[in-house]
């Protein structure tokens, strides 16, 4: 009987109780996390503790972090995140700018750069056939409308010509002399046109 009216009770007022139950856990949460991030802000050892275990916490899940992120949060929140990608832009420029301008000028942002150039200009493509050993300035010259080599700009630059095979003539016994080994891609080359 009396387990019966207990039970009447709880269904009756069970909206009350779970209300209840959640606003409890809701302040003590509050409570825990404000003491927390007082003693992170407050205590160094704390801090650096929290730092790395976050570090491989995030390791150890990212796979699974970016899973969910991918699936899941991104095109749940795709406005939002684009609205928040675009106000970062704005007031991070400078900061962006400057991470531009530090890979534009490493010797991956100068690939790119020429790989885009070549593609957009005259449709040629980029496959680099050495590695660069030139330790002053370069350009990058088409040995064909695919094979790249990097030659030196000032060279490369005196020898520019509207006509693009007299270009390349011109510089081929250059292009000899620096790089031996090509005298056998050339005589490919050939044999395949």
């Amino acid at each position: 009987m009396i387990h019966n009216a207990l039970l009447k009770r709880y269904y009756e007022n069970k909206e009350k109780i779970i209300t209840k139950r959640h606003e409890r856990y809701q302040q003590r949460k509050d409570m825990l996390n404000k003491k927390r991030r007082e003693q992170y802000e407050n205590d160094d050892i704390f801090r650096e503790k929290t730092k790395r275990e976050s570090r491989v916490y995030g390791k150890e899940h990212r796979d699974e972090k970016l899973r969910y992120m991918k699936n899941e949060y991104y095109p749940r929140n795709r406005e939002e995140r684009l609205k928040y990608l675009e106000n970062w832009r704005k007031v991070n420029r400078k900061k962006l700018n400057a991470g531009l301008k530090r890979y534009r000028e490493s010797e991956a942002g100068k690939i790119a750069d020429s790989k885009k150039h070549a593609r957009r200009k005259r449709q040629l493509g980029f496959n680099i056939l050495f590695e660069n050993n030139i330790a002053e300035p370069i350009a990058w010259h088409h040995l064909d409308n695919k094979n790249v080599i990097a030659l030196p700009r000032d060279v490369h630059e005196f020898f520019t010509l509207n006509n693009t095979k007299k270009h390349r003539e011109n510089l081929n016994p250059i292009v000899k002399q620096l790089y031996p080994e090509i005298k056998l891609f050339m005589k490919e080359n050939k044999k395949e046109s």
